[in-house]
């Protein structure tokens, strides 16, 4: 039994690289690889030069493929830090693990969103 709160997180993009998500926040560990449902990974632009991935809540059959991670709030907060123009969302009706590991996921699930406009097809240069 842990005594301290757990979070349950879905990465995707640099959140999958486990490497990455260690150097971040070394106490967060992979539990198994998930989708979320109704959602898709897009490709969103800010400026002229910075260009960036985030998941649009699309409220279809769209799946959005990710890792399920296991964070402290510590390990959260130092992810959170590494998320800016991201904010934290209850994605728990949405996430599909495999069926294998159903039983080891205890809601809710969260996930970082960035609110932007996806690129326009033909102008990601």
């Amino acid at each position: 039994m842990r005594d301290v709160p757990v979070i349950r997180l879905f990465g995707y993009g640099s959140l999958m690289n486990m490497k990455n998500l260690r150097e971040r926040a070394p106490s967060a560990h992979f539990i198994c690889w998930a989708n979320v449902i109704g959602f898709r990974a897009i490709f969103a632009k800010e400026g002229r030069d910075h260009v960036y991935l985030t998941l649009e809540d699309k409220g279809d059959e769209s799946v959005a493929f990710g890792a399920l991670v296991e964070a402290d709030p510590p390990a959260l907060a130092a992810l959170a830090q590494n998320e800016p123009g991201y904010r934290l969302t209850d994605i728990t009706k949405a996430i599909r693990p495999p069926t294998v590991y159903s039983t080891a996921i205890i809601p809710p699930v969260y996930t970082f969103i960035a609110d932007v406009k996806p690129i326009p097809p033909g102008k990601a240069k």
